[in-house]
């Protein structure tokens, strides 16, 4: 008899966190730039929730879905501190969005110490995915644009290229992957 309380017990119990989850929504807080020099990747990410939220409605499984959007402007120190802000005072279940990689990076150390998972929707260096377990792409990868073009390019008689981004460690990446792949005879990376 003891036993079938405590099981009766515990169904309630689980019962009962099983409701108060529901109850509560499931926060995605995305860090997007909205402003500065990347703001038509944060208003095309943002209209693609709108639209995916027009489509599905704000509730799955049962449970409501709350987004909040915060500009960063492209600014990764103010991005790890919307970041933090998230975590801390809005309590988001997920940190998403990130539109240039130094705002991932910075945002890595805040979802590894939180353990939140972190969704990167736009940020595209390679190694952003390595910088905490709790990180996963939805994106693209500079390696699969790059590497396509520098084949193209070999192929096509192309022996030197010229690339610029405003992100040192992204320059150093897009030449590192297209040094590798233009390697035709006669061809030649700039140098860094």
């Amino acid at each position: 008899m003891l036993g079938l309380r405590v099981l009766g017990a515990g169904l309630l119990l689980v019962a009962a966190n099983s409701v108060q989850a529901q109850a509560t929504p499931f926060k995605i807080g995305f860090i997007l730039p909205m402003t500065g020099q990347q703001a038509s990747t944060g208003k095309q990410i943002d209209a693609a929730i709108k639209l995916w939220q027009a489509q599905t409605g704000t509730t799955v499984a049962g449970r409501k879905v709350e987004v909040i959007l915060k500009d960063d402007g492209g600014l990764p120190d103010m991005t790890k501190r919307i970041a933090q802000e998230m975590v801390v005072n809005d309590k988001v279940d997920v940190l998403a969005g990130f539109g240039i990689t130094p705002s991932a990076f910075a945002t890595a150390p805040i979802a590894t110490q939180s353990k939140t998972p972190m969704v990167v929707t736009a940020a595209a260096t390679s190694a952003i995915t390595e910088q905490s377990p709790w990180i996963v792409r939805t994106s693209f990868t500079l390696p699969q644009v790059t590497v396509p073009m520098a084949d193209w390019a070999a192929k096509n008689g192309i022996k030197s290229a010229v690339t610029g981004q405003r992100d040192g460690g992204l320059v150093q990446a897009v030449l590192q992957l297209e040094g590798r792949h233009m390697h035709a005879p006669g061809s030649r990376t700039p140098a860094r």
